[in-house]
């Protein structure tokens, strides 16, 4: 998210007037959106700046849009991902829901649709963060059966609780940070 508020958008589509229709209508939209004409391009961009959602065409030069998605998933497995291709083949539908996409997208589609989608992901992505972050109160004290297994539940949840909204949480720095690794 920018500094204003505005949803931040990756958009990688190599066909340049597609991709310019798209990133105008989306600003337009409320949206601060970025445009790569390639998946190598989308790929130093994400890692460069925060994204709340990611668009990609699957068939581009350098990089295609699936490994784009397989490679974001290896360090972002948070962020909504939604394919907006002319693969339309089960097989193509089915590997882009497999790699981690939270919807796909086939052309030719009609931009209010395109419009749905996003807004749908991004609602489901605010209501998961939303639901994680409420408190759940959980007493070690009470679920436990002696004061070690209190004291690492404890600071278990601890971490946990300190980096909910931190999407590069990963479980080896979770094991790290308990001194497990």
């Amino acid at each position: 998210m920018t500094l204003d508020g505005k949803m931040r958008i990756l958009l990688c589509e190599d066909d340049e007037n597609l991709g310019m229709l798209l990133r105008e209508y989306l600003q337009a939209k409320g949206y601060d959106t970025v445009l790569c004409s390639d998946g190598e391009e989308g790929y130093r961009e994400f890692l460069r700046s925060k994204y709340n959602l990611c668009v990609f065409d699957v068939m581009m030069p350098k990089k295609d849009g699936f490994t784009l998605a397989k490679e974001i998933r290896m360090t972002n497995s948070e962020v909504p991902i939604v394919f907006l291709t002319a693969k339309t083949l089960k097989e193509d539908v089915f590997e882009g829901f497999k790699i981690g996409a939270d919807d796909y997208i086939t052309k030719p589609f009609s931009i209010a649709i395109v419009k749905a989608k996003i807004q749908n992901a991004l609602r489901i992505r605010k209501t998961t963060i939303e639901h994680y972050t409420q408190t759940q109160q959980i007493v070690p004290k009470e679920i436990t059966n002696n004061a070690l297994d209190e004291e690492l539940l404890s600071r278990a949840i601890e971490i946990v609780n300190q980096n909910l909204c931190n999407t590069d949480f990963s479980t080896e720095r979770f094991a790290r940070e308990m001194l497990m690794s």
